[in-house]
């Protein structure tokens, strides 16, 4: 089918970027003790003297609650926490989505509810990528771990095997003759 609005060009960039906006990562909450024993602070992203959001949390075994004057929240959401087992020993937490009832490590707040990222409607960047934005950044990654500077000169990365690096130079070349 053609035609104007069918195509995939037309819809790059509708949906908002995860990356914009404060996420929860069960993984950060856990090393930092917060499901040892019940327990409640403040939690801020940004700098220390002048955070661009937070929220107060209280955490029991088995569930978070948040409020935040940022959010405009006046009761507290409740988010419940599931652990699974892992094989060999120990296990893995994961928020429980409020919205969809679905495991997630990461919520994430646009404004109203911490939520996981499906039902927020946020994307990835690299999603909202056209295909030359991706061969750029793919070109720049490959750069980085290609090339090191000693004074002027981009020299092989010490400790990279020169098989691995004729690889990654032969892939180098070929997407900077695509550009």
């Amino acid at each position: 089918m053609k035609g104007v609005g069918r195509g995939k060009w037309y819809r790059i960039g509708t949906k908002p970027c995860l990356e914009d906006y404060p996420r929860l990562a069960i993984k950060d909450l856990k090393e930092m003790g917060i499901f040892k024993k019940p327990i409640s602070g403040v939690l801020t992203w940004g700098e220390k003297e002048n955070p661009w959001f937070s929220v107060r949390f209280a955490s029991t075994l088995a569930s978070l609650s948040i409020s935040s004057k940022t959010l405009g929240l006046t009761e507290p959401q409740f988010i419940d926490i599931d652990k699974t087992h892992c094989n060999f020993g120990g296990y893995r937490m994961w928020f429980i989505c409020p919205g969809c009832d679905k495991r997630c490590a990461f919520i994430y707040s646009t404004g109203h509810k911490f939520l996981c990222r499906e039902c927020q409607g946020l994307s990835y960047r690299s999603q909202r990528m056209t295909a030359t934005q991706r061969r750029y950044t793919k070109l720049n990654k490959l750069e980085k771990r290609l090339f090191e500077l000693r004074g002027n000169l981009r020299v092989k990365p010490k400790g990279m095997h020169w098989r691995k690096f004729a690889e990654l130079h032969k892939v180098y070349l070929q997407l900077s003759g695509q550009l």
